[in-house]
């Protein structure tokens, strides 16, 4: 039996960076599948490719808050809160979710996975 690109591309593991944002893009626009469908057991098994890249690739903790993520990424960079401007939002949207006024957006997560290289698998919760 010989498998199609797209399914040798679905069952192979993530293997470089671009791979990676790719497959998270793809997660991305899946996140409102329906129960039991196609696009839903995709969207399963994408979110395990990343995760599997995730755990050998980035070394925070899954369990953490993405606030206290963010924290730590900005010690890590040695970046204050007024450097997230731009990548979160205005300094009022950024004063709002470290005081847990308001939840990450999907702009905002995709803006701090690619400016920050925080793993989607820690933002979304």
């Amino acid at each position: 039996m010989e498998l199609t690109k797209e399914i040798k591309t679905l069952l192979s593991p993530i293997r470089t960076e671009d791979e990676y944002h790719s497959t998270l893009e793809q997660i991305l626009n899946l996140m409102n599948a329906e129960e039991d469908s196609y696009e839903e057991y995709l969207l399963d098994l994408l979110t395990e490719k990343v995760e599997k890249y995730e755990d050998k690739h980035y070394k925070i903790d899954v369990e953490i808050e993405p606030i206290e993520a963010i924290k730590i990424r900005m010690e890590e960079l040695n970046i204050k809160r007024k450097d997230l401007v731009g990548i979160v939002g205005d300094k009022t949207v950024i004063s709002k979710l470290f005081n847990h006024k308001i939840g990450l957006s999907l702009n905002m997560i995709r803006n701090l996975n690619k400016k920050l290289n925080i793993p989607y698998s820690v933002l979304i919760k």
